[in-house]
């Protein structure tokens, strides 16, 4: 766990060049909405119907719950440049 955390850190602190201490982290929850496992490329959908992706299709399936670590980039009145730093299995939801 102690190193994830430190790996976790190391990369919030090179992210894009911007400084560490202008970096602000949240948890955001989304459901898996599509799987592409030619492209290696999971996309999801957050509760204001906002579409992300990230790389690692590993076992993630549709309407599979993910809670992702997310960096805001040193912006914080806009969502559309943050960032996913970390993927967490949460579980699954049904139709």
């Amino acid at each position: 766990m102690f190193t994830k955390i430190a790996t976790l850190l190391a990369l919030m602190a090179s992210l894009n060049g911007v400084p560490a201490q202008n970096h602000n982290v949240y948890i955001r929850t989304m459901r898996v909405i599509e799987v592409n496992y030619d492209t290696d490329i999971v996309t999801c959908v957050d509760a204001i119907g906002e579409a992300w992706e990230f790389e690692g299709c590993e076992d993630y399936a549709t309407n599979d719950l993910v809670s992702c670590l997310m960096d805001t980039m040193g912006t914080e009145d806009s969502i559309y440049d943050d960032a996913i730093l970390f993927t967490n299995y949460t579980g699954y939801q049904a139709d």
